[in-house]
């Protein structure tokens, strides 16, 4: 029992949220370990293979995706500008 408690708190991503009770879920969604957005700036593309990959893949609650989404939108934004500014 203490190991599926382990798991299970190691699921709720950091952020805060307790388990009150074996069985409580909490929404999970899939999450690349590397983002997409931050592979295809370092390196020029995106690996079609290892993104489909199950070793490339984690779970993670909706909360922190959206907030890696909010992070990964302004990275990009970020680059593309930089990228921009570097073509002049």
């Amino acid at each position: 029992m203490e190991i599926l408690f382990l798991y299970l708190k190691e699921l709720l991503c950091g952020h805060g949220l307790q388990i009150r009770a074996i069985g409580t879920s909490t929404p999970m969604v899939a999450n690349h370990i590397t983002p997409l957005v931050e592979e295809h700036y370092k390196t020029g593309t995106i690996d079609l293979v290892k993104m489909r990959s199950v070793d490339a893949v984690n779970s993670q609650c909706t909360t922190c995706s959206a907030s890696q989404g909010g992070q990964m939108s302004a990275f990009s934004k970020l680059m593309k500008a930089t990228i921009n500014s570097r073509k002049k």
